[in-house]
């Protein structure tokens, strides 16, 4: 009742001299507390449902990792795959920084897809 109580519900329980926990029994007030419950549940669901897209989330990225740690354990050279990676992470760093519509001269870089052209 605290928490979605309206500030008439509250007045009135101050009014009457409840005490926060004391048992409520009252026609009038039983439907502004199944009301404030419905509102704590709704509330209750919203969050869990936000925790669990976060979690879904951070599975998704601990899946991702994983599977990249055990790609380099089973590989005998990783040279290649850590190339590969690294070539990915610059192209991603350089796209976020340099417009794919952006002059190459004004810039002083072209994109060619290798990391190695200027």
């Amino acid at each position: 009742m605290r928490i979605f109580a309206k500030d008439q519900i509250k007045n009135m329980m101050q009014g009457l001299g409840l005490e926060d926990g004391e048992s409520i029994e009252h026609r009038m007030l039983s439907g502004a507390i199944e009301r404030a419950q419905k509102r704590v549940e709704g509330r209750n669901f919203d969050i869990r449902k936000m925790l669990l897209e976060y979690d879904d989330m951070a599975n998704e990225q601990r899946q991702i990792i994983y599977s990249q740690r055990n790609s380099v354990l089973e590989s005998e050279d990783i040279s290649d795959l850590l190339d590969s990676m690294r070539q990915t992470v610059i192209e991603n760093e350089v796209s976020t920084f340099i417009p794919e519509q952006s002059p190459e001269q004004a810039m002083g870089y072209k994109r060619t897809g290798s990391i190695n052209s200027t």
